[in-house]
């Protein structure tokens, strides 16, 4: 066996050793996984694919991925390594159609609407909301004091359930899961309004982070005190939040800038491999993030990597009880 072939070997039963024994694993770096989807309005095609969410409870099957292909006016989604399921194009709805999709937002709680999934139309002003298999159950159709949506810029959904629509004008709207009855807005958190593309995402905290104001990002609260700007290196167009931890991701042209939840920078990955990168979604358990890329029609998957366990000096009794057992030579010539 080949010192490299051992090694690997050695770090995939070290990981397993410490899961059994109850070490912590830690995460690595962002690493290309591979992308899926190609030009084009066939089955697992795209035409201009500009957001992606992740069902993260298994309602349809867990760790499923919807991408809303604009250009072809439906979402269709996929497995979590790429494989195309379904799609659906708003025919059930009261328009019959999708008209410029542009955001979706997956419900992940543990509310009467867990799984449902809300896309935004942006063409009909309405935000549609679907069952996980595409089925039509109702859509968000008013803001503040019953009165028409503007532009719509985001959508979103937190870990009770409620839904945020978010419209250029900086109106930010709530309704309850379910039934999405309407239940507060505000108008006062997020500065002048947008410039360009605009995305939000909640944190489990409750705060937001915005994208949408040229070369910078936000964290805000509910109650718009400004906790964080976050300088980019370029327009930052799409913004999702890991809820296990509430690291936030932030989607620039050509590379993902992942924070902390203070805002400090954690990591920068994707460069080589995102040409005009938009929306995108993270999956807290696997950690995979997924990112539309408008420009090449596909989907880039990014996958991190679990480290080895750090052992520590109370260790050797659990390994011991454990009955593992990791035995191996390393021969320098790499011979087999």
């Amino acid at each position: 066996m080949s010192v490299a072939r051992r090694l690997a070997l050695g770090v995939i039963l070290a990981c397993a050793v410490g899961m059994a024994v109850g070490l912590p694993v830690a995460f690595g770096s962002y690493s290309f996984g591979g992308s899926f989807g190609e030009e084009g309005s066939g089955p697992g095609q795209f035409k201009e694919p500009v957001a992606v969410a992740v069902d993260e409870v298994g309602s349809g099957v867990e760790g499923d991925v919807y991408v809303v292909d604009k250009g072809n006016g439906r979402v269709e989604w996929f497995s979590a390594s790429g494989e195309f399921k379904g799609q659906f194009d708003g025919s059930g709805t009261p328009a019959g159609s999708f008209s410029s999709p542009e955001a979706i937002a997956v419900d992940n709680s543990a509310s009467e609407s867990t799984g449902d999934v809300y896309v935004e139309d942006t063409g009909h002003g309405v935000v549609d909301r679907f069952s996980p298999l595409g089925e039509y159950l109702g859509q968000i159709t008013t803001g503040a004091g019953g009165a028409a949506f503007g532009e719509l810029v985001g959508v979103s959904v937190d870990q009770a359930g409620e839904v945020w629509v978010m419209q250029r004008s900086k109106e930010v709207d709530a309704y309850t899961p379910g039934a999405n009855v309407f239940s507060g807005s505000l108008e006062e958190v997020f500065g002048n309004g947008f410039e360009g593309q605009a995305s939000f995402a909640k944190d489990a905290e409750g705060d937001f982070y915005v994208t949408g104001n040229g070369h910078t990002a936000f964290k805000a609260t509910p109650s718009g005190e400004f906790l964080a700007e976050l300088p980019l290196e370029g327009p930052a167009f799409g913004a999702a939040v890991d809820l296990s931890n509430d690291d936030a991701y932030l989607s620039e042209a050509t590379a993902v800038r992942e924070l902390s939840g203070e805002g400090g920078l954690v990591e920068a990955f994707g460069s080589g491999h995102l040409t005009a990168a938009r929306g995108l979604a993270v999956d807290a358990a696997s950690k995979n993030v997924y990112v539309a890329d408008v420009a090449a029609n596909t989907v880039s998957i990014f996958t991190r990597v679990a480290q080895p366990p750090l052992a520590s000096t109370g260790g050797a009794e659990a390994l011991a009880q454990a009955g593992a057992t990791v035995t191996g030579s390393v021969n320098p010539q790499g011979e087999r």
